[in-house]
């Protein structure tokens, strides 16, 4: 797809997916210093030039295609509270004169947390666009004042999201244009005090903030399936990374029928609308938000088979409706839902897109499978009962930073001998999974025909998992999404390459 005009661009960039980085943060457990006088510093933005190696002759005219990437390094603060000070994050755009056409949006959100709520209480966005071999030295700060804040004494949690989008194009060979679109985000906390003479604990801060307004991939799907170190660490920061062709699977097995005897209606549990636009950064709010949330079928009635019942393991389709009212400017929104509860688990990630030029909206899962999976005791099997009432569970939605927590559902299981009543085999519960692939503490998912290069480099305490992508954008045929979020998980690092 060709984009042309700056409005355009800009446009192309606000609603496109993503790209590579490396990022780094400091830890969130617990923080070393005292409360200070002045303004929080929350994090630095800079941008640098990648190499790839791809076959361009004929084209593009470089024999290196040079793409610009962004990176984003959160950190985390604690002030004492003055309405003149603000929330700070440093930009820094040091880029030579070799690469197409970009470009740049750099955006700054911040939540207040409090009593189980959370206050979007400021935006700041700063955009720049780069002709091709144009140089480009900038430096400066985007800030968000704190006069902006309820602020009433004693303390308070602000969670800052710092982020970076890139568009870009870039001609492969004589294949037509392709869009590569490149985001990271990374976050930060800031504990803001009365006075500088405290005894709280900064991991108090922390607390509250993933209590009320948690890490976005906190609860990824799969996770259960991470390695144990992933499932240490991956409870205070998470590095994600995917890479996905934009019109890869979409809408594939979305839903499933009955089949046979074994009859699993698709469990819907709830329904959102959803508002994306970017030109609500200008009136101070979310470019993403929940504008209405519902519940719906907080029961439901399961047969499964006998086989599955003495397995273990019961899997059913189960799913959440949502609608996106996209504004002017659409910004990527990712839906992700995930059921919660002792006996039960599942969820998926959804990144939704819309693309003005072909005026259609694009969704694609991205992790997880669009079903729940129910764990049987062994004294249900080993009684060998008829019937199980799985016990309540909660489901969480996100809508980006926004999230929605839908309580009590409840399960009721009758177990068929399928061999008795003439059913066939239980395809109607076999699902695509979309878990992402661990590498130690690092999770990221392809959804490509050429496979992602990975290798890992120890030095020290820290492991850094290298991806070359190269060959993933000379040989893919659609538009390119890649998303990077925190930039470390513990030791671990992600580094992308081409």
């Amino acid at each position: 797809m060709s984009r042309g005009g700056f409005v355009f661009v800009v446009v192309a960039l606000l609603i496109g997916a993503t790209i590579p980085a490396l990022l780094t943060t400091t830890q969130t457990k617990g923080y070393p210093a005292s409360p200070h006088y002045g303004n929080a510093f929350v994090g630095e933005f800079w941008l640098e030039e990648m190499n790839i190696t791809l076959d361009t002759a004929n084209s593009s005219g470089y024999d290196i295609a040079k793409m610009v990437k962004g990176h984003v390094k959160a950190q985390n603060d604690w002030i004492v509270y003055d309405p003149d000070n603000s929330i700070v994050a440093n930009y820094s755009i040091q880029i030579g004169d070799e690469h197409p056409k970009f470009n740049l949006t750099l955006w700054l959100e911040v939540h207040e947390v409090k009593s189980n709520l959370s206050t979007c209480v400021g935006t700041a966005v700063y955009s720049i666009e780069c002709k091709e071999n144009q140089s480009c030295s900038l430096a400066g700060n985007i800030n968000i004042s704190l006069n902006n804040i309820n602020f009433t004494g004693g303390n308070s949690t602000l969670v800052c999201y710092l982020g970076a989008t890139i568009y870009s194009q870039i001609k492969v060979g004589l294949n037509p244009v392709k869009n590569i679109t490149y985001q990271v985000e990374d976050r930060s906390i800031v504990a803001i005090e009365e006075d500088e003479n405290t005894n709280t604990d900064f991991s108090w801060y922390v607390n509250q903030a993933d209590k009320y307004l948690p890490p976005l991939w906190k609860y990824i799907p799969g996770l259960q399936y991470g390695p144990p170190k992933a499932q240490e660490v991956w409870g205070v920061e998470q590095t994600v990374a995917f890479f996905i062709d934009e019109n890869y699977g979409e809408n594939a097995n979305e839903d499933q029928g009955a089949n046979g005897a074994i009859e699993r209606k698709t469990w819907t549990f709830a329904y959102l609308l959803i508002k994306s636009d970017w030109v609500n950064l200008l009136m101070g709010h979310s470019p993403v938000e929940i504008a209405l949330s519902q519940q719906l079928n907080p029961l439901m009635k399961w047969n499964a088979s006998i086989e599955e019942r003495d397995s273990g393991e019961v899997v059913g389709p189960a799913k959440i409706n949502f609608d996106i009212d996209w504004g002017l400017l659409p910004a990527h929104v990712f839906v992700i839902w995930k059921a919660n509860g002792s006996h039960v688990n599942g969820g998926a990630v959804w990144s939704c897109r819309y693309d003005r030029k072909d005026n259609r909206e694009i969704r694609n899962r991205i992790l997880g499978d669009d079903s729940i999976t129910v764990r049987i005791p062994r004294y249900v099997r080993e009684d060998n009962q008829s019937s199980y009432d799985v016990p309540p569970f909660d489901v969480i939605v996100w809508a980006n930073l926004h999230f929605r927590v839908f309580y009590s559902y409840e399960l009721h299981l009758d177990f068929v001998n399928e061999s008795n009543d003439g059913g066939g085999d239980n395809n109607n519960t076999t699902t695509n999974t979309y878990y992402p692939t661990w590498a130690d503490a690092i999770a990221y998912r392809v959804i490509a025909a050429t496979p992602i290069e990975v290798t890992s480099l120890t030095e020290g305490s820290v492991t850094t998992e290298k991806m070359n992508i190269g060959n993933f954008v000379r040989d893919s045929s659609n538009d390119i999404y890649i998303y990077i979020y925190g930039g470390d998980t513990g030791d671990y690092r992600v580094e992308i390459d081409g």
